[in-house]
Formats: C-alpha cells, sequence, structure tokens
C-alpha cells in the first residue's frame, strides 16, 4: 500500500475534491445542453409525411421529457391506422431503455429485429412484435441525439458521458411507430411503421442539423 506523506496528504484531498464536488453536483443537479438546431420545429410534426398531429402530451412533460408528441400514421384506404410518439427525453435510462412500456405496459415481445432502413441504411429501427393477442401488434422506434442516428442508447451514453459531464446532458429522441392487424397483414403494418420512422428520422435531421 503506498502512503502519502503528511506533507502531501492535504493536496491530494484538495485534488479529490475538486473532482469530486462537480461529479457529485453533475448526478444530483445534472446541467442540460440542447442538442438541436430548432428544437421549436421537432413539435411541427404535419410536417412528417403521412402524420396528423394529436398534441402534445403535456401531462408527461416534466424536467427530464422536453417533448412528448403524438398522433396517427395514415395508411392506405382500407387498413387501420397507425399511431406515433416522439418523445425527447434527458433521462435515457427511463425511457430509452423501456420503450415498449411508452406504448403499452403490457406489450409481450415475442421477435425483435434491428432493421438498418432508409437511404443506404442510415436509419437503424428496432421492430417488436406481439403475437399474444388476436391481432398481432407491433411497436418500430428508433434513437436521436440531436441529428445523429443512434442504433445503441445505452452504449452511445456511455461514449458520450465524459462530454456530457464537461458541457450538459443533451436529451435523447425517440421515434416510435405501433400498430395492429390480423396476422396475415402484419408485414403491412411493418412496413409502414419503418417508413415513417425513416421520414420522421429525416425531419428531426433537418430541424436539428446546421443550418443549409
Amino acid at each position: 500500500m503506498i502512503r502519502l506523506s503528511s506533507r502531501y496528504s492535504g493536496a491530494a484531498a484538495v485534488l479529490l475534491l475538486l473532482f469530486v464536488v462537480p461529479l457529485l453536483m453533475a448526478l444530483v443537479s445534472p446541467r442540460r445542453s440542447e442538442n438541436c438546431r430548432d428544437p421549436e420545429a421537432l413539435r411541427a410534426t404535419s410536417q412528417i409525411r403521412g402524420s396528423e398531429p394529436l398534441g402534445e402530451r403535456l401531462g408527461a412533460r416534466s424536467d427530464n421529457v422536453v417533448q412528448w408528441s403524438q398522433g396517427v400514421i395514415h395508411t392506405e384506404a382500407g387498413s387501420s391506422p397507425l399511431h406515433f410518439q416522439i418523445v425527447r427525453s434527458h433521462d435515457w435510462r427511463t425511457h430509452a431503455l423501456n420503450v415498449l412500456k411508452l406504448v403499452d405496459a403490457k406489450f409481450e415481445g415475442e421477435s425483435q429485429q434491428l432493421i438498418d432502413a432508409g437511404t443506404n441504411g442510415r436509419v437503424p429501427v428496432h421492430v417488436v412484435v406481439d403475437n399474444t393477442q388476436a391481432s398481432s401488434r407491433l411497436i418500430a422506434y428508433s434513437f436521436m441525439d440531436g441529428a445523429e442516428n443512434v442504433s445503441q442508447p445505452f452504449l452511445h451514453e456511455l461514449q458520450e458521458a465524459f462530454r456530457h459531464f464537461l458541457s450538459g446532458s443533451t436529451p435523447i429522441t425517440i421515434l416510435i411507430a405501433s400498430g395492429s392487424s390480423s396476422r396475415h397483414s402484419i408485414d403491412q403494418v411493418r412496413t409502414r411503421a419503418i417508413s415513417w420512422i425513416v421520414d420522421a428520422a429525416h425531419y428531426v435531421k433537418t430541424s436539428c442539423g446546421p443550418s443549409a
């Protein structure tokens, strides 16, 4: 065991406090920063192709949750509409790691895929299907950090931890599309849900990325 002489112990204690105090302050009262150039534009969900906004879930808003938009995704005539949510939250542990519960706490995901969708496969979309009910149910979702697509939020947050400590945490954006249908037509729901998420991701990039 290495022992510090009394001559250096005081300096070591000061250095330790200089490191620990700001870390504790960041954990207890974390700083927030914005990662989107025009965050208010993200609330104009009618700009996303095929979207019909149903407003904001104001009761879900908090210091951590800065946006919770919801609405309907139009489909082909005769098909059941899908529903969408756009959730922007600093609390990625609660929301990004429990996306299915944001839609339905009783959802039983039986199969899950990670699909590289969009042009050149640049939009990672998670697709989960539940066949335990009379009709099949599907939830598709994708993550973004500002204008950047994220496939695995846990690993992403680990990589960004030091930057967030220095400049403040940024909200993660979760794009969610969900719907149900008979089992023989669930593939149509899947295709439409993925298509909407790709369009929504493009809109987020346009709103959050640097201006042209």
